[in-house]
């Protein structure tokens, strides 16, 4: 079995992108920026990256001051040492695909931020 990265391939566009094996479409939940736990070069779990944030919280985001350490604690805690990727998910591709750890945490905020806020 290939390892995950290796079985990104890239649009005519120029992004890059990995088709989800028939086991993995069933992990689809719709488009959007998700978390992909992976093992053996399969994604085994997704979790989207809003899933837990509070209402309050969404509410925050209007307003400029919000605060997602607490998200991104629930994500990191989610992800533990798995072998996870950021990416977003869209018509049975995980698209732009990119290694998760707390280096990304800023980059998440502000991705849940621009799908709440829009």
């Amino acid at each position: 079995m290939k390892k995950f990265m290796e079985r990104v391939d890239v649009s005519v566009a120029g992004c890059r992108y990995v088709d989800l094996l028939v086991p993995e479409r069933e992990l689809y939940r719709g488009a959007g920026w998700f978390l992909a736990a992976v093992e053996n070069g399969r994604i085994v779990a997704v979790r989207e990256i809003d899933e837990g944030v509070s209402p309050e919280e969404m509410a925050a985001m209007f307003t400029g001051t919000v605060d997602l350490s607490a998200q991104g604690q629930r994500l990191l805690d989610w992800a533990g040492e798995r072998e996870v990727y950021l990416g977003m998910m869209s018509c049975f591709q995980f698209c732009e695909p990119e290694r998760f750890g707390a280096d990304r945490l800023a980059r998440v905020a502000r991705l849940i931020v621009e799908q709440v806020v829009g």
